[in-house]
């Protein structure tokens, strides 16, 4: 999430790119091409805009459009190909968080050319983004709805605990991945469809808990293991989350 808050305006140059052998997940990639792009454009808009100053703002912003037409289509076809494979939902997120960190401060710099581009980008993003949830969403029906034991093998609790009513061992990780897309949620839109996508996850985990507590014994023993699976969420996320789950995700009735 530092990515976000990153004082930094500098993209990172070619010679410091090409020496870097590591691995960055696509949101770091993502954010150099474009914040290297941003700048070339407001410079050169820049430049235009004095050489030219006798003619319209339109002008100007169809000339640097036509410098930079082929930077741009780059630009659209490197997210393709960042995005295309990926089921990294959360570094998407945070590309629709740098992709309108980027919108902003064209905005402050009062350049226009780039609205298309940051626009058409925000079109790749967001359904790769929903189509990703849905994945997610899909998989943990098909846990929940498992008949056959095998199904359910690698998930339920194993034989030396059948009864424990310790959280289960997906539910350190559902709480860290609620607590990352909420994270980057603080400031969402109302027109975002992050909370409708978010909410059903939520309540297909919620199925696959209740269905998991069944193997937990008696009714106190399942009631206290879902009281602590619901627990170690609600804690996960109130690190940095003063709310509840069924406020932020707009849902009162889920059992958080």
């Amino acid at each position: 999430m530092d990515i976000l808050k990153s004082s930094s305006h500098m993209a990172l140059s070619s010679y410091l790119a090409e020496e870097d052998k590591s691995t960055h997940g696509l949101e770091i990639v993502f954010r150099n091409f474009n914040l290297a792009l941003i700048d070339n454009i407001s410079a050169e808009y820049s430049f235009m805009a004095e050489m030219f100053s006798a003619k319209t703002i339109h002008y100007t912003s169809q000339k640097v459009t036509e410098i930079f037409e082929p930077t741009l289509a780059s630009g659209q076809a490197l997210t393709k190909q960042l995005i295309e494979t990926t089921t990294d939902c959360i570094g998407i997120l945070l590309c629709v968080r740098l992709n309108q960190q980027f919108a902003f401060e064209m905005q402050r710099r009062k350049v226009p050319v780039a609205d298309p581009y940051i626009n058409g980008i925000n079109m790749q993003l967001w359904p790769r983004f929903q189509m990703i949830m849905d994945m997610h969403l899909e998989s943990l029906k098909r846990i929940s709805t498992a008949s056959t034991r095998s199904g359910l093998s690698v998930l339920a609790l194993t034989s030396t605990d059948a009864q424990s009513s310790a959280p289960h061992f997906l539910t350190q990780r559902f709480g860290q991945f609620l607590h990352s897309i909420l994270t980057l949620c603080n400031e969402a839109g109302d027109d975002e469809p992050i909370f409708n996508s978010l909410g059903r996850l939520v309540n297909e985990f919620d199925a696959l808990l209740t269905k998991l507590s069944k193997s937990s014994g008696d009714a106190k023993r399942r009631e206290r293991f879902l009281f602590n699976n619901y627990s170690l969420i609600l804690t996960i996320i109130s690190v940095s989350h003063d709310l509840s789950l069924s406020t932020s995700l707009n849902a009162p009735n889920l059992p958080f």
